[in-house]
């Protein structure tokens, strides 16, 4: 998964068009879900954005709290950062880090009891005002290992008119019988949005819908939209209805599609050329940079290849890489992509797509994306180079062999010349 929360961020371009849209809201960013296992630890990241307009006494603070239920509203508190202060419950085993606009609350020694919704709450205090307090809607829900639960990623870029896959796995216990007897897909804000759209819903045993197949009905629950268009950009909600209950992401995913018009303020760069020898290790560059005073809630950088509907080399789901990269391919420092062990069939272009997901209105994100214009990786066999290096020196040594008796030959005529012409002159004298 090649995706991270960040901090601030050193900036390089002005604010233009869709950045403005964004700037007077507050958003506070968790991952929807973590797994976790029974006695292990846990780091849940948070980041935030504000509104640019501030006040200069204007001062942040975290903390952090438990939910039982759906949603963070009613929390319990179980951590305030500026008083130091842990609920009983958690004494001894919560540790956070802090850093600028982002923060993370370390859980050590799991417990059942533990959330199961851990909810980072940001406070916002100014003199002679009262605490103004603003939190992540959903939280982030711990999900043990042994229990069901679906799987999502929170965002996927595509570009217009390329066919796509959302993915959607659903793990069960494993004593569990219990299966998956419906599927739906949502078109919606969030998975319990009054206003939505069921763009697909289908039995076990129906398998005839041809514009959102599914995968693989098993724990594979994925969707395949074609021929992707600017409306179907959007949430998907992939709800699973078994015997014992319905299952589903809070948010689900966001489809992210690039078109034609390039991002306000985003720019993506590559260098156009790389080169490797056969058998090593080639990084290729990517950098980009963001509009001022943005507060980025989190940032995904993907890689493909051939073309910008490629295969993927890098994707936060290990099965949406290309077989030939899985396990050969990583992000070196968040961005850059590291190919290992290259062969001769990695010669081909390489394209780095970044996305930044941004507050639209409180409790609600906006992602773009932008992508660079592609690096040319050459692969040279160093063996072949050896070979014909080689075969270069051969051919001189053997050059050398030949001039060199060519010259002794030459030499022995002169000298045979010399003696001949002293022996016929001392013939004529006499």
């Amino acid at each position: 998964m090649t995706e991270s929360p960040l901090p601030t961020l050193n900036v390089l371009c002005s604010i233009t068009g869709i950045w403005k849209v964004f700037s007077e809201d507050r958003c506070v960013y968790q991952p929807e879900t973590i797994r976790v296992s029974e006695g292990g630890s846990v780091t849940i990241p948070c980041t935030y954005s504000s509104s640019k307009y501030e006040y200069e006494t204007v001062k942040y603070s975290f903390s952090w709290g438990e939910s039982s239920n759906t949603y963070c509203s009613n929390n319990k508190t179980i951590y305030i950062a500026n008083e130091t202060s842990t609920h009983n419950k958690y004494q001894g085993r919560l540790f956070r880090n802090s850093d600028g606009n982002s923060e993370s609350l370390t859980i050590h020694g799991l417990r059942r009891t533990d959330g199961p919704v851990i909810c980072c709450v940001i406070i916002q205090t100014r003199v002679r005002h009262a605490p103004y307090t603003w939190r992540n809607l959903y939280g982030t829900s711990l999900l043990f290992t042994d229990e069901l639960w679906v799987d999502q990623l929170h965002a996927i870029p595509a570009i217009l008119g390329e066919n796509i896959t959302i993915p959607c796995y659903i793990h069960y216990a494993p004593w569990t019988r219990m299966r998956v007897h419906q599927v739906i897909w949502r078109k919606a804000a969030n998975c319990f949005a009054l206003n939505h759209t069921d763009i697909h819903t289908m039995n076990i045993s129906d398998s005839t819908n041809q514009q959102f197949p599914l995968v693989n009905y098993a724990s594979d629950l994925s969707l395949r939209i074609h021929n992707i268009q600017k409306e179907d950009e959007n949430f998907y909600c992939c709800i699973a209805r078994t015997t014992q209950g319905t299952f589903s992401m809070k948010q689900g995913t966001e489809l992210v599609i690039k078109d034609t018009v390039s991002t306000p303020g985003l720019k993506v760069t590559q260098p156009e050329y790389s080169m490797i020898h056969k058998g090593g290790s080639a990084t290729i560059n990517c950098s980009f940079n963001i509009p001022q005073d943005r507060h980025i809630l989190y940032i995904s950088v993907y890689w493909r290849v051939d073309s910008l509907q490629g295969m993927y080399a890098i994707h936060p789901s290990e099965d949406m890489i290309d077989p030939r990269y899985r396990g050969r391919t990583t992000l070196n420092g968040k961005v850059d992509l590291h190919i290992s062990n290259v062969q001769s069939e990695d010669s081909t272009l390489y394209y780095c797509i970044v996305m930044l997901t941004l507050c639209a209105k409180p409790h609600i994100y906006k992602s773009v994306i932008e992508h660079g214009q592609g690096t040319r990786l050459t692969v040279s066999d160093l063996s072949n180079n050896l070979s014909e290096s080689q075969t270069e020196i051969n051919s001189v040594q053997t050059l050398h062999i030949i001039l060199t008796i060519r010259l002794i030959v030459f030499g022995i005529i002169i000298v045979c010349g010399i003696l001949g012409y002293r022996h016929v002159r001392k013939l004529i004298i006499s």
